[in-house]
């Protein structure tokens, strides 16, 4: 690899790196303080089946008033393992308020291998696990696990975020949406 090429490959590195880290903290926030996306934007509607063969669309939850935390992990993720561990301590409280649905970001990721990383999650065990579903990827812009984003009752999405969060901004969002 001559000179040119070895500076090209480094500056490419490095600008990914630094794409990468600005995205993981990537948090909307509203002058009121609630976590919001710019302008409301209408979450496009999905069809999902679950690793529990339920059927879960999303206009259905929003006609029913039900808000949703929209998580796209994978299970080798670290991120996520640590998202729900915080998750997990938090959402026994809000379980009937606020639908998870947890979307699997690795197409190569079967049925059992979710089951078995749900089961380690026991505080998020009334989510909803499905495989990966491209469609709803492209849809909702996600290029690394640990994207959530949080649609409030009417559909529309206040909360975009990739990265870790404490389990006082699960708190956050969580109210927001119960409370949307």
């Amino acid at each position: 690899m001559n000179k040119y090429a070895k500076k090209s490959l480094l500056f490419v590195l490095l600008l990914g790196t630094v794409l990468f880290i600005m995205g993981c903290n990537q948090v909307s926030k509203s002058s009121s303080g609630s976590a919001t996306a710019p302008d409301l934007a209408k979450a496009a509607d999905f069809s999902i089946k679950t690793v529990d063969n339920n059927d879960i669309k999303l206009s259905v939850l929003t006609a029913e008033r039900k808000p949703v935390v929209l998580y796209f992990f994978a299970t080798w993720c670290d991120e996520c393992r640590q998202n729900l561990d915080n998750l997990n301590e938090v959402y026994p409280n809000y379980e009937n308020d606020v639908i998870l649905v947890f979307v699997d970001i690795d197409p190569k990721e079967n049925e059992q291998k979710i089951l078995a990383f749900q089961k380690e999650y026991p505080g998020v065990a009334k989510g909803n696990f499905a495989k990966s579903d491209a469609a709803i990827l492209s849809d909702y812009k996600v290029r690394f696990p640990s994207t959530k984003t949080g649609i409030d009752k009417q559909g529309n999405i206040i909360f975009q975020n990739v990265g870790v969060l404490s389990q006082t901004q699960w708190v956050d969002l969580l109210d927001d949406l119960k409370n949307s």
